[in-house]
């Protein structure tokens, strides 16, 4: 069985469906936010990242994100991997740094206060689920195995988003236990399990344990 860090996992060179038309979606709401972290990362902003794209990136991109609709979500670590060639970075630095400022933009007013009220398990068991509302592929389940450790699963994760997801998960669920106040949260991810196919692409379940100290 393979790891989720295996190279097998790359993002391929060429986005291996056409922009908008995978079965694969999140919510207009995370490119929304995503617009704004590169406008306050990109020199140039968003507008720069579109500028650099290939015309069919470009045609999906120039749309309007209504929050609330769903959009393929395949063109999204396309667009970053653009952006961190603008920044001057690599691919993961730049989707960490993106992962750490959606927990802070997302963790905003009374959720902030609500990070510290909660015991850190059970923000640890809930921030992976939250995520997964996002998308409209697959779902995540989690549960405690010891004290400062949880364990979780998310299913139904298209091969070529396996990279880009994997760190951006980890860097969200790290920043946000931080905010809870917790100390050292790790998010790691494993096995990732083959569960067939899906519009044209491999399908996999994503193994991966939250610790704290």
């Amino acid at each position: 069985m393979r790891v989720a860090s295996d190279p097998y996992f790359r993002l391929p060179d060429r986005i291996p469906i056409a922009p908008g038309t995978s079965p694969f979606r999140m919510k207009g709401d995370s490119y929304n936010a995503a617009m704004l972290f590169l406008n306050s990362r990109v020199p140039g902003g968003f507008p720069a990242v579109v500028g650099a794209m290939p015309p069919d990136l470009q045609a999906f991109f120039n749309q309007s994100f209504r929050p609330s609709e769903w959009y393929d979500v395949v063109p999204n670590p396309y667009m970053h991997t653009i952006a961190a060639k603008l920044r001057g970075i690599a691919f993961r630095e730049h989707i960490l740094d993106n992962g750490s400022w959606h927990a802070d933009h997302a963790m905003r007013g009374p959720l902030r206060a609500l990070l510290r009220v909660l015991s850190h398990e059970s923000v640890a068991l809930w921030l992976p689920r939250i995520s997964a509302t996002y998308h409209d592929f697959g779902k995540c389940e989690t549960k405690p195995i010891g004290a400062g450790k949880i364990r979780g699963v998310r299913t139904g994760m298209p091969r070529p988003l396996v990279p880009w997801y994997t760190v951006l998960s980890s860097a969200f669920c790290e920043k946000a236990l931080t905010l809870g106040g917790a100390k050292s949260p790790k998010m790691l991810f494993g096995n990732a399990q083959p569960e067939g196919t899906r519009g044209g692409q491999d399908i996999y379940s994503l193994h991966f344990e939250i610790s704290w100290a």
